[in-house]
């Protein structure tokens, strides 16, 4: 590990310390959005963000969501169609200002979608477009000098991580219904050991 790797380990470790109770309670709030949804819970973003979508999305689903990651371009271009209106759009982005989450937002906008913007910048255009903020604030302008999002994508990672720990608590899911969820691999043999199966 070079002294770099130390002090970007250093400087997450030391971050995510100080803004822990803010992450918790925007972890709170998002997890009561997700489990307000009684339809499908949709999650985008783009670039690295699109990363921490797929995490909630694929966390969420082990739980028993109903959750599903879709790419943006996708929805753009006919996907659409395959949204019902009573679906949440979810979209996590460090800036807000991102051209093709903010006019995805702006269809979802006139078609009736509920919008949840997990967003840096409160004041940006996509925080606008959407019905319910919850602010990354904490994670803007945190990354090294040459700006590409090392320790921001860590930190909402560990929101999103948070996120679904509360909803996995608040379900209570037993044993046997993570089984469902997640049959397959080392979680499947080690749920199956606690259940006796």
């Amino acid at each position: 590990m070079t002294s770099n790797d130390q002090s970007l380990t250093s400087h997450f470790l030391d971050l995510a310390a100080r803004h822990a109770d803010t992450i918790r309670a925007r972890s709170r709030a998002l997890a009561d959005e997700v489990l307000s949804c009684w339809a499908s819970f949709v999650t985008c973003g783009v670039g690295t963000s699109s990363y921490a979508a797929m995490k909630l999305a694929h966390l969420l689903g082990c739980y028993g969501i109903r959750a599903a990651y879709r790419d943006v371009l996708e929805l753009g271009h006919g996907q659409m169609g395959s949204l019902g209106k009573d679906d949440t759009i979810c979209a996590i982005t460090l800036s807000g200002k991102t051209r093709d989450l903010v006019e995805l937002f702006h269809v979802a906008s006139r078609i009736g979608l509920r919008r949840i913007a997990v967003c840096g910048r409160p004041q940006s255009s996509l925080a606008a477009a959407s019905n319910i903020l919850i602010s990354i604030d904490f994670a803007v302008d945190v990354d090294p000098d040459h700006g590409v999002a090392t320790i921001s994508s860590a930190l909402i990672s560990l929101l999103v991580s948070e996120t679904c720990a509360v909803v996995s608590g608040r379900k209570a899911l037993s044993s046997e219904d993570l089984l469902t969820n997640h049959p397959f691999g080392s979680v499947a043999e080690r749920l199956k050991l606690i259940s006796g199966h």
